[in-house]
């Protein structure tokens, strides 16, 4: 089976972003933070902030205490939007059917590409120099036979070009932490794994093994954990004008757990959902509320 699936990333595409932006902060600790408010948190921070002991999720009273040197930079969502547009453009170049994921992320179907572009790594090279002269960013590309796979690939694995050849899937995820699976976000499944001390993907695929088991234990969510744990994705790349489904986020400038503060803010978020509804003249059929958390929780 052909790797004609790509997921590029832009990794720290927010810090990367800033330091274009402003070239004296290439050798600098930063943070960009979610509002300068005491109650604010590190979204993204740099290398160099690291290694002054700072890490996402952590509050701007308390980075400000601990070290002085950081320099600390608003969320510019704007700016951020602008860039995902224009390296959208760029990638587009290579394949009409392309979906963004988030800022930082998009999925390329490759299919039929080959014959034209020839082997998919240096295509993906390709791909990679032309966002590096559209744009100045770095990027790393995930290539497998799906968008699961090719998502986790830029997630894990640091090379700047790595592919999963069609049925080594399931080897490639074995060794790697059950959250790198999407059904495992789903709470209760989390807290099956943590209470059954499941560390791997691995030890997934192998309860999978004895199906009345398993679904014993993760009930709904059994088949999608068993297949997502083999690598298995029949999902298709859908560019935007065809995408499915509709996405609204925001980061709050401040942390807050006032219940009035946000079902304003929910409220806001529904509205602009229930607008793009209508003026595509659709219903939802579900509709779904994630939170990330300054901890690095979300559900």
């Amino acid at each position: 089976m052909p790797s004609d699936v790509f997921h590029v990333r832009l990794n720290a595409l927010e810090l990367q972003a800033e330091r274009i932006m402003d070239p004296s902060l290439k050798t600098r600790p930063v943070a960009i933070i979610s509002s300068p408010h005491p109650n604010g948190t590190i979204v993204s921070l740099s290398p160099e902030a690291e290694d002054e002991g700072l890490f996402p999720g952590m509050k701007v009273s308390v980075v400000r205490k601990m070290s002085h040197g950081v320099q600390l930079l608003p969320y510019n969502r704007s700016l951020y939007a602008r860039i995902n547009r224009y390296v959208y453009q760029t990638v587009s170049m290579f394949t009409p059917i392309v979906e963004p994921e988030g800022f930082d992320g998009f999925y390329l179907d490759m299919k039929g590409m080959q014959a034209i572009r020839g082997h998919v790594q240096n295509t993906g090279l390709s791909i990679l120099q032309r966002i590096q002269e559209q744009t100045s960013l770095a990027g790393i590309v995930g290539i497998s036979v799906n968008k699961l796979v090719s998502r986790i690939v830029t997630s894990v694995v640091p090379d700047t070009i790595h592919e999963i050849q069609g049925g080594e899937e399931a080897q490639f995820l074995s060794p790697l932490n059950p959250p790198v699976l999407p059904t495992v976000k789903e709470k209760p499944v989390r807290r099956l794994l943590r209470f059954l001390w499941i560390g791997q993907v691995s030890h997934i695929q192998s309860m999978a093994g004895q199906p009345d088991e398993f679904r014993t234990f993760f009930g709904i969510y059994a088949i999608q954990l068993s297949r997502e744990s083999r690598g298995q994705d029949s999902s298709i790349v859908k560019p935007p004008q065809l995408r499915d489904h509709i996405l609204e986020q925001t980061v709050l400038p401040e942390d807050t757990n006032d219940e009035n503060v946000l079902h304003a803010v929910v409220k806001d978020l529904a509205e602009q959902v229930a607008f793009k509804l209508r003026k595509r003249r659709q219903v939802a059929n579900k509709v779904r509320l994630e939170i990330h958390y300054t901890d690095g929780h979300q559900r």
